[in-house]
């Protein structure tokens, strides 16, 4: 489930970044950018939702819980 919900999640950035290309491309001004074109800044994105839906659909007593302490 992360697998397939990552991949279709990336694939979606990807084929609609006309639309949000504009919010999520880096610059490119600034001493350290080596990129000749303005490169997306929301890779990470897909990864994430792609984990965090693997989680919520498996079962249960397969789900790790995760505690923070103070």
């Amino acid at each position: 489930m992360s697998f397939a919900s990552t991949l279709a999640i990336s694939l979606w950035l990807v084929i609609t970044q006309r639309w949000h290309g504009r919010l999520s491309h880096d610059d490119l001004t600034g001493v350290q950018k080596i990129h000749h074109r303005a490169t997306p800044r929301v890779g990470g994105l897909g990864v994430m939702l792609g984990l965090l839906l693997g989680h919520l659909w498996a079962p249960p007593n397969v789900q790790v819980l995760i505690h923070f302490e103070n």
